[in-house]
């Protein structure tokens, strides 16, 4: 089976996540929420490390090529817009969760 047809549809809490169209889908809702490129490949790599946490800097070496010593607040950024998009109370994030030295997604 080819990769592509593999991340068609996957599940992150009441989403529906395709990442081959940049789309969150509540399934609740039937709200289609439309993600950037970097939102989609951060999304796509947390749900990749089924609930690991993943560290900054290996999320920006992933997603970004940057490397670890650069100070950037560009991931910070990313992962603030994304919990504005997906969580109920972003200030309390249930679905993408800051663990003790980087992200994870709770899914």
């Amino acid at each position: 089976m080819c990769q592509q047809a593999k991340e068609a549809n996957l599940t992150i809490g009441p989403f529906m996540f395709r990442p081959n169209e940049k789309l969150l889908v509540n399934r609740d809702q039937q709200k289609e929420i439309t993600l950037t490129d970097k939102e989609n490949a951060i999304l796509l790599y947390l749900y990749k490390a089924k609930r690991k946490v993943i560290t900054r800097e290996i999320l920006l070496q992933a997603i970004w090529g940057y490397n670890a010593r650069v100070a950037t607040h560009t991931l910070e950024t990313y992962i603030y817009r994304l919990r504005q998009k997906i969580e109920r109370n972003p200030s309390a994030a249930e679905i993408l969760i800051t663990a003790s030295g980087g992200y994870k997604l709770q899914r």
